[in-house]
C-alpha cells in the first residue's frame, strides 16, 4: 500500500453535543477552552478530560464545554495501524495526550491556518508512538490489495469490485481481511467512503455531487452514514472550518 499520512483531517468546533455515534475512524478530541466528556453504554459509564482517544467503531456519545478540535487518524497509514492495534477504545488519561492538549492550547492562536492542527497532531503521535512501542502488523498482501481496490472504488465513485481480489474465496478473503483490519469488509468500505465524501465537501462539492462522487446510493444514505459516524447532521459537519490532510 502507498505511504499515506497519518492525519487524514482536523476539525476546530464550537461547544455542542454529539449523539451516539461510531466514528468511522480513530479520532482524538482536545479540548481547546474548556474539558470535554464522553460517554459510553451502560449506566454512569461518563468520564471527562482535556482529551480523549477514540477507537473506531466504539459508541458514544460526546460533549464540550468550550471550542474544541478533533483529529481524525488515518487507520490505512502505518502510524494509524500501530495505534489501532493498540487496540484503543476510549482512552482519556494517556500522558501523551496531554502532552497533544498542551501543544494545541500554546499555539491557539494558529489553528485556524490550514495544516497547523494536522501537523501538530502527526508530530504528538509519531513521538508516542515511538514512546509506547506501537508496531503495525503486517497486513496480508490480499487483504492489501483488497484495501487499494476499495480505495479505487471510492476515488472514482465505482461500486466495489467483485471480486475483490483474484485467487482467493471470498469466504476466504472476508476472514482475513477481518483477522488484519478488525472489521468487516462492508464497514471498511463504508468508513472509506464516508472518509471520502468529508474530503469532497472540504473542497466544495454538493452533497449531491459528493454521494455520487464517492459511491453512496443518494444523499439520504450519506446523510444518514454521516449521522451514525459523528452523532450530528451532515450540514454541521459542513459547517466546520475543517483543515484536510492530502492522502
Amino acid at each position: 500500500m502507498s505511504e499515506r499520512r497519518a492525519v487524514l483531517g482536523a476539525v476546530l468546533l464550537e461547544a455542542k453535543r454529539a449523539a451516539r455515534h461510531r466514528l468511522p475512524t480513530p479520532a482524538i478530541a482536545v479540548g481547546v477552552e474548556g474539558a470535554l466528556s464522553v460517554g459510553q453504554p451502560g449506566p454512569r459509564n461518563d468520564a471527562s478530560s482535556p482529551a480523549f482517544l477514540m477507537g473506531a467503531g466504539v459508541p458514544h456519545t460526546g460533549a464540550a464545554t468550550g471550542l474544541h478540535a478533533v483529529v481524525l487518524v488515518d487507520d490505512l497509514s502505518p502510524l494509524g495501524r500501530a495505534l489501532a492495534a493498540s487496540n484503543p477504545s476510549i482512552t482519556g488519561g494517556a500522558p501523551w495526550l496531554h502532552e497533544l492538549r498542551r501543544a494545541v492550547v500554546a499555539h491557539a492562536a494558529e489553528l485556524a491556518s490550514p495544516g497547523v492542527l494536522a501537523d501538530l497532531s502527526s508530530e504528538c503521535l509519531r513521538r508516542a508512538c515511538k514512546r509506547e512501542g506501537w508496531r503495525a502488523p503486517p497486513l496480508d498482501a490480499r487483504v492489501e490489495a483488497a484495501m487499494e481496490a476499495i480505495e479505487d472504488a471510492v476515488r472514482t465513485g465505482e461500486p466495489r469490485p467483485s471480486p475483490l481480489v483474484r485467487g482467493i474465496s471470498p469466504v476466504h478473503l472476508r476472514a482475513l481481511f477481518r483477522r488484519d483490519s478488525g472489521r468487516t469488509i462492508s464497514q471498511h468500505t463504508r468508513a472509506r467512503r464516508m472518509l471520502g465524501a468529508l474530503r469532497e465537501l472540504d473542497r466544495g462539492s454538493s452533497v449531491t455531487t459528493t454521494a455520487h462522487r464517492v459511491g453512496f446510493a443518494d444523499t439520504s444514505h450519506l446523510s444518514r452514514t454521516a449521522r451514525a459516524s459523528f452523532g450530528m447532521p451532515l450540514r454541521e459537519l459542513r459547517r466546520s472550518p475543517s483543515v484536510p490532510a492530502s492522502t
